[in-house]
């Protein structure tokens, strides 16, 4: 990570009205729930990323930012990294969560179990919403409502086809839809969805940097 991209960073963060991905990250709490699809409570960091560009786009942000010796694309690659920390940041604090969830229950009708395949699962939510909301975003580096309604509409796709595969294909429900069994298959899911979430969003900067490089601001 080069100065200038740190350094944007830090104003992201300074910038950034951090109440609303705190506030929208600490709703893992309702894993909590007895009978509660689980995605759900991880679903609500992508509306913080949504508003947190938003924030930025009502803000004139972009073309402050464009009035700095930096490159259009150091300024993308910050904003990815700034939603990418949000997200990793409320998948860590989900982990205890989860783990008082399975204490509590034995198990959850409703969906996915509380398992390390759950997050590798949302892992791949999360850079399915990343990568539709900047790549639109970033082709006027001010349209943000269709961007979110395209990325939206992904995820809840994604969502329910990964809740339908877990219940109807026998392997996904014996091996991923348990608790304390089948570990090692629901931490390779885990690395997939660490692999893609990585190699997703790298692809959004990329993407997203070219096109923002074509907006004559």
């Amino acid at each position: 990570m080069t100065t200038a991209v740190k350094n944007l960073l830090l104003k992201e963060l300074k910038l950034a009205n951090l109440v609303l991905p705190v506030v929208m990250g600490s709703l893992c709490l309702l894993m909590l729930i007895p009978t509660y699809p689980l995605y759900v409570g991880l679903m609500y960091m992508c509306l913080a990323v949504f508003f947190t560009v938003m924030h930025f786009r009502e803000a004139n942000d972009v073309y402050f930012s464009m009035l700095l010796p930096i490159r259009k694309r150091d300024a993308v690659r910050a904003r990815v990294l700034l939603c990418c920390l949000f997200e990793i940041a409320q998948l860590v604090v989900a982990i205890p969560v989860a783990m008082l969830r399975n204490v509590l229950y034995e198990s959850n009708p409703a969906g996915i179990e509380a398992n390390p395949a759950l997050f590798g699962s949302a892992l791949i939510m999360f850079t399915i919403f990343n990568f539709l909301l900047l790549t639109m975003h970033y082709k006027t580096a001010h349209n943000i409502g269709a961007p979110f309604v395209v990325a939206g509409v992904a995820v809840l796709l994604y969502i329910s086809l990964a809740e339908v595969l877990i219940h109807i294909v026998p392997f996904l429900r014996t091996h991923l839809d348990v608790v304390g069994e089948h570990v090692g298959t629901q931490l390779i899911v885990l690395a997939i969805g660490a692999t893609v979430f990585v190699a997703g969003n790298i692809l959004t900067y990329r993407i997203a940097a070219a096109r923002f490089e074509r907006v004559d601001l």
